[in-house]
């Protein structure tokens, strides 16, 4: 079972305990030496009617294949915070890494400033 639907699981039966809390404490631990070994993604806006393409560019320049993403695509408005520290601030602060997931049409961001994985 993939690390998203464990947390996506006990989030719906609301039974978090210390075992778990410690298991994807490990696991974000992981992802985030992981993140530490990879470059710098900036992510590239690209100015059409709605978001339709991404452009993902390392930081030294290369480029990363364009995400495809269909005019008709809606996220919520505000993140949730799946993991680190929640608090009230709904800005980004130094984002370092950015998944998306194509199965459930979700978007997660490692906010590294602010100690946390955002969920949108």
């Amino acid at each position: 079972m993939k690390l998203t639907e464990q947390l996506r699981k006990l989030r719906q039966q609301n039974d978090f305990n210390e075992i778990d809390l410690n298991y994807f404490k490990d696991k974000l631990k992981k992802l985030q030496q992981q993140f530490d070994r990879s470059p710098n993604i900036y992510i590239q806006q690209h100015p059409t009617e709605f978001i339709s393409q991404i452009s993902v560019l390392a930081s030294f320049g290369k480029f990363i294949p364009s995400l495809r993403i269909a005019n008709n695509s809606r996220w919520k408005e505000f993140g949730a915070t799946i993991a680190g520290d929640i608090e009230d601030n709904n800005e980004l602060h130094s984002p370092y890494g950015l998944c998306i997931d194509d199965n459930y049409g979700t978007v997660y961001i490692a906010d590294c400033g602010n100690h946390r994985i955002i969920e949108y």
